[in-house]
């Protein structure tokens, strides 16, 4: 039996090798596209309520309950009086006061301290009582979120 033998060029090969493969990368590529495309899309469309949790402590003044936090001073702006979430139960709140004297950490971060006044279970009215609650910040989107710590890492 007589095998026949071709000639190799490289150049020749290498051109039917992506002859063969360009079809699937096409594919690849337009896949690709509009997956990112879709992505892109959600991420600057979508809006979710983000939350910012804090510590608060219950305190008693003149037969009302308070909880008191210590929030950041660049925070105090995103504290918008909507609502707060307690053991997952969304609560009304409004602030009663800011303080306007301040307390500073290690790294020299101001600390405001606020009264915020809300209806809260009877079970967690304990008088100094540390409950964990969430505030509930404005509807941002991702990219949004995105950019507002891209420029607070630059300053």
């Amino acid at each position: 039996m007589h095998l026949k033998t071709h000639n190799i060029d490289i150049l020749y090969n290498s051109e039917i090798i992506l002859k063969r493969k360009s079809f699937k990368i096409k594919y690849y590529i337009i896949f690709t596209s509009i997956f990112i495309t879709i992505l892109l899309a959600f991420a600057s469309f979508y809006k979710y309520y983000s939350y910012k949790n804090f510590k608060a402590v219950l305190i008693k003044e003149k037969n009302d309950y308070f909880l008191k936090i210590l929030v950041k001073e660049d925070d105090i702006n995103s504290i918008n009086n909507k609502y707060l979430v307690i053991n997952n139960k969304k609560y009304k709140y409004k602030i009663k006061n800011i303080n306007k004297e301040y307390y500073l950490d290690e790294l020299y971060n101001k600390y405001h301290e606020i009264l915020i006044k809300c209806k809260i279970d009877s079970k967690l009215i304990i008088n100094n009582n540390v409950i964990d609650i969430s505030i509930e910040l404005p509807k941002q989107t991702f990219i949004q979120n995105v950019i507002k710590k891209i420029k607070k890492g630059m300053k």
